[in-house]
């Protein structure tokens, strides 16, 4: 690192009586210049584009976190119930064992099973950014429960066989899980993340409508 240069000047007064003084002058070093080329190699990113990557970081985020609890339900359905497994009479007893948590049954497993996915997805996106605002988390909250409501509703005409009887969830959630190719847990799977990707959406609007 360049050092400041100085330079002593002795001034001595030839009349009596005799008196010098010293000044001292210092030179700062030069400030080094960035060459036209490499500013253009290196531009600073625009607040759109940081921004987008803020974004973007929050989505990849909240995915993630998302998809590890959507994981963790799955695997307490298969293990909780009297039945254990991933077979239909499997799913609808662990579904069962997860809504009698809360005083009730397999319709309410469903609610249950999704708070996982939003608290981990929540996580990641408190994670990925400091910009979501208490107001804008309370948003993206009522959306998560709006989206429970919609899931659970869903299975419940989704199936050949309609309503919330045991029947008719295994009906729903198999006809759901159809839908992208898979059967009864891929429906599981599904309806628990949809409330996120319903928070998700709230959680833009209120942001889009508020800026």
């Amino acid at each position: 690192m360049s050092e400041h240069k100085e330079v002593s000047i002795t001034l001595v007064r030839k009349r009596a009586p005799h008196k010098s003084v010293t000044v001292v002058i210092r030179k700062k070093p030069p400030k080094k210049m960035v060459s036209p080329a490499r500013q253009m190699s290196n531009p600073p990113l625009p607040p759109a584009a940081m921004e987008g990557s803020d974004t973007s970081k929050v989505f990849v985020a909240t995915t993630s976190g998302g998809a590890a609890g959507a994981a963790g339900s799955l695997a307490s359905i298969s293990i909780l119930g009297p039945v254990a497994g991933m077979s239909a009479s499997g799913m609808t007893s662990g579904l069962a064992a997860l809504g009698s948590v809360v005083g009730g049954g397999m319709a309410a497993g469903i609610g249950v099973a999704a708070v996982p996915v939003l608290a981990l997805g929540a996580a990641g996106a408190a994670l990925a950014s400091d910009d979501i605002g208490a107001d804008e988390a309370a948003a993206a909250g009522v959306g998560g429960a709006v989206g429970i409501a919609g899931s659970v509703a869903t299975v419940s005409t989704a199936g050949s066989i309609s309503g919330l009887s045991a029947a008719g969830i295994t009906s729903g959630l198999t006809a759901i899980g159809g839908a992208v190719g898979g059967g009864m847990a891929t429906g599981v799977v599904v309806t628990c993340g949809a409330p996120l990707a319903a928070a998700g959406a709230v959680y833009g609007l209120y942001k889009w409508l508020t800026d």
